[in-house]
């Protein structure tokens, strides 16, 4: 199924540049504590959060790791495909007013492979 992305990239958009592989995400955001709009852990949407954007960190602790910026309201990302391939850890970065409140996931270990996309799923982000 990633090699079928891959290839479909290639033939949809012309010249893709593979220069390693790629990583695709989604996000939901969920509040912690309920008020006078939601219930505790309903679905919340980034502006209420406070977050404008996320950024995709490839090896959070390396300062040669890339970071891939997505507008958060897009609900979902991709990287190009210049991850090298090989065993990474991946986190994400909440950026807005409120962002520094905001719980993300532990960073996730995945396999990138040349080529081919590697799908992180959907992370879970809280904010109180």
């Amino acid at each position: 199924m990633r090699g079928l992305w891959a290839a479909t990239a290639i033939t949809t958009t012309g010249c893709v540049p593979i220069d390693g592989g790629a990583v695709e995400l989604r996000w939901t955001i969920h509040n912690l504590v309920a008020d006078e709009r939601h219930e505790e852990g309903e679905r919340i949407d980034c502006d209420e959060a406070g977050i404008s954007t996320l950024s995709l960190l490839v090896d959070p602790g390396s300062r040669d790791g890339p970071a891939y910026p997505f507008d958060c309201d897009d609900g979902r990302g991709s990287s190009d495909f210049d991850i090298a391939p090989g065993r990474h850890l991946f986190s994400i970065a909440p950026a807005g007013p409120r962002a520094d409140q905001a719980t993300v996931p532990d960073p996730i270990s995945a396999q990138v492979r040349e080529g081919e996309v590697t799908d992180l799923q959907v992370l879970l982000i809280r904010v109180p």
